[in-house]
């Protein structure tokens, strides 16, 4: 049992040093697609201006 114990407290220690990481990469990505739909905007909007 104790053995068990020792796993799920592992677990969970590893799972506190990961949060943080995880946490950061989502943040990095929410911007990552803002960035790029802007970008999207901006292009669909200077090949109408040129079509035009």
């Amino acid at each position: 049992m104790d053995t068990l114990k020792n796993l799920a407290k592992d677990m969970n220690e590893e799972l506190d040093r990961q949060f943080p990481l995880i946490d950061e990469i989502d943040t990095k990505v929410d911007t990552a697609s803002s960035d790029l739909r802007r970008n999207n905007v901006r292009l669909v909007r200077k090949t109408l201006n040129n079509v035009i």
